[in-house]
């Protein structure tokens, strides 16, 4: 099988989800309440709704990133993923709903080869934060179009994820991995998937789906 892994970032990767932890740290609660339900009534797109969490961080991006590599954790098995991947010959791809800034500093202390990042990133200087967006879709970046893209070249893309945002890439997916509301939306809707606690999770089906030995 001719495989490309597509893998979330936030929460999938890290831990905890940056982009709720900074929205944590620079809350507005009564602001939050108003903006959660437009969300949940639908007047707000969800991509929306990120802009306002990200536009609440009024710190230097220097100063945030250097407390994220205190406090953020990167899945300890999932250097050595992308190393089998990259040894594999398997493409793998960072789709994120967040910033690639974020991503970026969080992953330099780890040798990952050609690891490919598609995500949002900062308008630059800009304090508040102010986000840019990869497309005009609901959720500011459609992680579905990649995995319709590599079945077209010929592959069967795996998806790696864990949250709401992932649904619409999870439904294109050959192969699912899904853990938290990802893996609660796979049960409700019927979809089948593998559940998983690390990369090391995932490696183990893909040895067994690839037909691979483990070397």
């Amino acid at each position: 099988m001719k495989i490309w892994v597509f893998t979330d970032f936030d929460g999938t990767v890290s831990n905890p989800d940056t982009i709720d932890l900074l929205g944590k740290i620079f809350d507005r609660p009564s602001e939050r309440a108003v903006m959660r339900d437009r969300l949940a009534t639908g007047a707000l797109k969800p991509s929306e709704w990120l802009a306002w969490e990200i536009g609440l961080v009024d710190a230097p991006l220097g100063k945030v990133l250097e407390f994220l590599r205190d406090v953020v954790v990167i899945d300890p098995t999932f250097p050595a993923f992308a190393g089998w991947c990259r040894k594999m010959g398997f493409p793998l791809t960072i789709l994120s709903n967040g910033l690639e800034e974020i991503i970026r500093s969080l992953l330099s202390p780890f040798d990952l080869g050609e690891l490919r990042l598609e995500a949002n990133h900062l308008e630059e200087g800009k304090v508040p934060w102010k986000v840019v967006f990869k497309d005009g879709s609901a959720w500011g970046h459609d992680k579905s179009a990649y995995l319709k893209k590599s079945r077209i070249e010929g592959y069967a893309p795996v998806f790696v994820g864990d949250g709401v945002s992932d649904q619409e890439a999870a439904l294109c997916a050959e192969v699912l991995f899904a853990k938290g509301e990802l893996a609660s939306i796979c049960e409700r809707i019927g979809l089948e998937y593998y559940p998983f606690a690390s990369f090391e999770d995932v490696r183990s089906v893909l040895e067994k789906v690839a037909g691979q030995a483990r070397p």
